[in-house]
């Protein structure tokens, strides 16, 4: 999982700056993508299970996805049916977080789950250890120090 580099300034470190700003339109994207998924087929609103592994989830939610552009093309519409009485009261009995609308938008999310990336502020002393991503010529980095690396060679500026 890649992360934003912390305490970072424009005038201080413009290079971590400007990955930070496209780190922030990636994670925006995602939210997106995924509030639009959790609309759509709710049992993603639950708690995902135990025994479910990361890889897995992976799976799934690309999985999910691919059914997600499918149905747009054979119906050739975005519009997510409306949550039937039946769905709203079994995905409440399962534990199921409900849609909300935030202010301004008018698209409904799961808003409990969004806006959770700080999860790391519960390991202050960093016991969670972080992959190493084995790159080409077998060089191992972060996949924050690939995707710094991304943002410097295709010369992405945060706009001003």
């Amino acid at each position: 999982m890649a992360t934003p580099y912390p305490n970072v300034s424009d005038s201080f470190d413009s290079e971590k700056d400007n990955y930070n700003f496209y780190h922030s339109q990636l994670r925006i994207r995602i939210e997106c993508a995924f509030g639009i998924l959790c609309q759509r087929f709710g049992f993603l609103r639950k708690k995902a299970s135990k025994n479910h592994t990361m890889s897995k989830i992976i799976a799934l939610v690309s999985c999910l996805c691919r059914i997600h552009n499918f149905i747009i093309e054979q119906t050739g519409s975005t519009q997510v049916p409306p949550t039937t009485a039946d769905d709203s009261l079994a995905m409440a009995f399962g534990g199921a977080v409900s849609l909300q609308t935030r202010h301004g938008e008018s698209m409904d999310a799961p808003l409990q789950l969004l806006d959770g990336g700080h999860h790391f502020e519960d390991d202050a002393q960093r016991t969670i250890r972080r992959r190493r991503v084995p790159l080409r010529y077998g060089i191992d980095m972060l996949p924050r120090e690939s995707m710094m690396e991304h943002v410097l060679l295709m010369g992405l500026r945060r706009p001003r």
